[in-house]
């Protein structure tokens, strides 16, 4: 397959702009640019209202009527630039009900330091007194004091991991609203791609996770979407989410010989059973520099598991990185849970990257591990990794290599930024080949999030679509495995999994999901005007827009016909009220609304 025009491979480096061209020469430049690459992607094989739908399948959760007419007024160019680029407005409503949720983005040591207050007012105990700590001499109280007190430690100790699950509620309810409501859709996906490639499985320590999860998804997921991915790799390598979640916070390095015989002497002089303290000396032997972070590091956030590296890499990397690990409370709620390097633990000695030294090899320094970051950064093979990977979520289950390639190319050009990297991906002419419409197969999360968005539900309370997402299969922030979930039709075509999916269009277009709200009659509007014969193609346009097949055609006609033919008085004829919402349950449990 041919790549695309010069011009139009130099018309998405806008950076490469003349720098003494006044603001409004720029201007006139970048509008030059998006025409000459819409006349481009009118060369494709898809019409505009195809290429529309196409877009907002890939870079939003399902193309809603409002969308597509907004591409069809701007184009896909300027639609596009709208979409990744940091800080476009959102609408007022849902604004309004982010800002309400302090689980949205408070800083791990502030949302610790919340939850213990407010545990204390609840017990009513003292500012000093925090949960389970003592700090009063207990010997000097009576015994029903003393039992007052632990009394009071208790519930302090219930009420704070009731706040602490409160915020994990609102964040990840938060998460799900953002979704299915923003209007920065392009954000949204995005979002969710590098939060799986990132992946994070809050279970493995839920309450310390709820209270670093709200920082990791804002500050380090979405606050570097438009940045280098240099950037986002070392935002995610310095937070304690993905230290403690791949074990990395206790890396350290081995004990020397002559600290081992230290302890062996201090324990002798306490009178420890000496076969007691060889136990000892064997866990510690069997401790040093953790491989699970270096590992994934190279297998999952970089260079990909085929790639240049061997397991002398591993361990060098293991080494460089033993140090790096996160503040635990703290007085100053800022500093809790901040990363930092302890120099005691770092494993000093030459080390080698692909061949190549490390520096600072007689230093405990944390230079060694930000060198090795910068160096996996900017290494060829994760360009590759990372652009094939952004074309199968984006394109194909099989990525194109004309996509890979442009992709690889805006990579280069422009020292990894994420947002040119994916503009190159959705404003190639090869993104809108017939064989990639309606190409790929939705996950569960996709189905879910696209699902609300068509019908225009509002969700209040999460725990109903979240408990729907683990029938599915795919819970929110609960992948068991590092490398997260996979993007492949295959792995979400089971026949139980779909059944979910049914039952699910079911109970939403019937009003029964808990917490998710539908204006009563909300689809009349849909088919005001329309002869019930029109009825099965006026919704499936709305909420199917790339087509149905004959099957589902099929389908809604004989649920239809068999409607139309009940017996019914005259006072009560026919309402689109009573075969409306049976026939959109079909359409969304549909095999065309299960692609994109």
């Amino acid at each position: 397959m041919p790549g695309p025009p010069n011009e139009v491979a130099q018309a998405t480096d806008a950076a490469q702009e003349p720098q003494e061209l006044s603001e409004e020469e720029r201007r006139r430049v970048a509008e030059r640019q998006r025409a000459r690459l819409e006349r481009a992607l009118a060369d494709s094989a898809l019409t505009a209202r195809e290429r529309a739908v196409h877009l907002l399948s890939r870079l939003a959760y399902h193309p809603t009527p409002a969308e597509l007419a907004q591409i069809e007024r701007v184009g896909i160019v300027r639609w596009v630039d709208s979409q990744l680029q940091e800080g476009q407005p959102q609408n007022a409503r849902f604004a309004r009900r982010i800002a309400e949720l302090k689980g949205v983005s408070v800083a791990p040591g502030e949302a610790y330091a919340w939850a213990l207050e407010e545990a204390r007012v609840a017990a009513g105990l003292s500012a000093v007194a925090q949960p389970g700590q003592a700090e009063v001499d207990l010997s000097k109280l009576t015994q029903l004091e003393r039992d007052a007190i632990e009394e009071a430690r208790e519930v302090a100790r219930d009420e704070f991991r009731r706040k602490v699950y409160q915020l994990e509620f609102e964040f990840l309810g938060s998460t799900l609203a953002r979704a299915v409501e923003s209007d920065r859709q392009g954000e949204e996906v995005l979002a969710d791609f590098w939060r799986n490639h990132f992946n994070i499985d809050r279970r493995k320590n839920r309450q310390q996770a709820a209270l670093w999860m709200p920082e990791w998804e804002n500050e380090v997921i979405r606050g570097h979407l438009w940045g280098s991915f240099e950037e986002l790799l070392f935002a995610t390598a310095q937070h304690p989410a993905m230290l403690y979640y791949l074990d990395q916070s206790s890396s350290r390095r081995r004990y020397t010989e002559a600290e081992i015989e230290r302890f062996r002497q201090r324990e002798l002089r306490r009178g420890t059973d000496p076969a007691r303290i060889e136990e000892a000396i064997a866990r510690q032997a069997q401790g040093g520099p953790n491989e699970n972070y270096a590992r994934e590091l190279m297998e999952l956030h970089t260079l990909g598991v085929d790639n240049v590296y061997e397991q002398s890499d591993v361990v060098a990397v293991a080494e460089a990185l033993t140090g790096w690990t996160y503040r635990g409370r703290a007085d100053d709620a800022e500093q809790a849970y901040r990363f930092v390097f302890q120099r005691g633990r770092h494993q000093v000695g030459q080390k080698e990257l692909f061949g190549e030294p490390l520096p600072h090899a007689e230093e405990a320094t944390v230079e060694q591990g930000e060198e090795i970051l910068r160096r996996l950064a900017s290494h060829p093979g994760t360009a590759d990794f990372i652009s094939r990977k952004l074309v199968r979520r984006l394109a194909a289950d099989q990525e194109p290599e004309v996509l890979v390639d442009a992709a690889k190319q805006a990579w280069e050009e422009s020292g990894g930024d994420l947002d040119q990297v994916v503009r190159a991906i959705v404003l190639h002419p090869a993104f809108y080949e017939r064989e990639l419409y309606q190409g790929k197969v939705k996950t569960p999360w996709e189905f879910v999030v696209s699902a609300l968005r068509a019908v225009d539900a509002e969700v209040h309370d999460p725990r109903v679509v979240l408990r729907s997402l683990q029938e599915m299969g795919m819970p929110l922030y609960q992948c068991d495995v590092p490398t997260g979930w996979s993007d492949a039709a295959v792995d979400w075509l089971d026949p139980g999994a779909m059944a979910y999916r049914w039952n699910f269009a079911e109970q939403l277009v019937a009003g029964q999901l808990r917490g998710v709200y539908l204006e009563r009659g909300w689809y009349a509007d849909w088919l005001v005007g329309l002869e019930p014969a029109q009825w099965p193609s006026a919704l499936a346009a709305r909420l199917v827009p790339a087509g149905i097949g004959d099957q589902t055609e099929a389908a809604l006609a004989q649920t239809l016909e068999e409607y139309l033919q009940r017996p019914r008085t005259q006072q009560r004829g026919v309402r689109s009220i009573e075969i409306a919402p049976t026939l959109i349950a079909l359409l969304l449990g549909s095999p065309e609304f299960q692609r994109q």
